[in-house]
């Protein structure tokens, strides 16, 4: 009994520390703003297709905010794709609902122009709309 409780002590002091897998946030994990093409906003869990507004039955977009040095923040609508892994990626984006472009090129201001930078979103958004929600 002594060997084998040895044994086993011997075997798990020499195995290597398990690994955990990460948890990766699913795109329909995640609350996204959108905006259809009626103009309608609302919060909705993210997807990689563009879903029907539930006003006026137009396809709507998740919106991203980018910001112009010069102009300040412009919103930006976009679509997603799925990798290849199953990850769902940016694949286009477009600005005051002009022509879709492949999210690989610059985001320009459509006043002057000039590459537009992401703007990181407010931690606090989520802690305001639940306050709207919940009164």
């Amino acid at each position: 009994m002594a060997a084998a409780a040895v044994a086993f002590a011997a075997w798990r002091w020499w195995q290597p520390a398990p690994t955990v897998a990460a948890y990766q946030r699913a795109l329909s994990d995640v609350e996204m703003n959108w905006r259809c093409e009626g103009g309608h906003s609302f919060t909705a869990p993210g997807q990689v297709d563009d879903r029907p507004c539930a006003m006026c039955e137009k396809p709507a977009y998740p919106v991203m905010w980018y910001e112009c040095k010069q102009h300040g923040p412009v919103e930006v609508a976009v679509r997603f794709t799925s990798g290849p892994d199953g990850a769902a990626r940016i694949s286009q984006l477009r600005v005051n609902q002009g022509a879709w472009f492949p999210a690989s090129d610059p985001v320009r201001c459509p006043q002057c122009g000039a590459p537009m930078v992401r703007k990181p979103a407010d931690p606090l958004d989520a802690l305001n709309r639940g306050k709207k929600k919940g009164g």
